[in-house]
């Protein structure tokens, strides 16, 4: 069995953030007279480990939001005609004839909204 290189590289991701989350917890945790016992004096400020994750979480926040704003502002209005039928419809005409097996699937076609609303609310009038 061989391993893939998407399998290996997602191995070793996981174990990197876990290293990273491990040495950020105790970066979080541990007081700064350790860091400065063991030589490392220039650590970020404590503040930080609330600061960025906040940030990371109010920046995918505005990300979601303005891709939901942008999709609202694009969204067709309810009475536009592109809605029910575009460059791409296949409208089904009464005169289509085409040779094809007893037993096969009839090709798909668009139904025109004339016939849906004919269907769904006749019964209604």
């Amino acid at each position: 069995m061989q391993i893939k290189s998407i399998e290996v590289y997602g191995f070793v991701g996981w174990i990197t953030s876990f290293v990273l989350f491990v040495f950020y917890g105790l970066w979080v945790i541990m007081p700064s007279t350790v860091f400065l016992s063991l030589g490392l004096p220039y650590l970020p400020d404590k503040s930080w480990a609330l600061a960025l994750p906040s940030m990371v979480v109010v920046t995918l926040m505005f990300f979601i939001l303005l891709g939901q704003g942008m999709h609202m502002i694009l969204t067709k209005e309810i009475d536009d005609v592109s809605i029910i039928q575009d460059t791409f419809s296949k409208i089904t005409h009464d005169n289509v004839t085409t040779k094809r097996h007893k037993n096969a699937i009839p090709e798909v076609f668009d139904i025109p909204i004339t016939v849906a609303n004919t269907l769904l609310y006749e019964k209604y009038k």
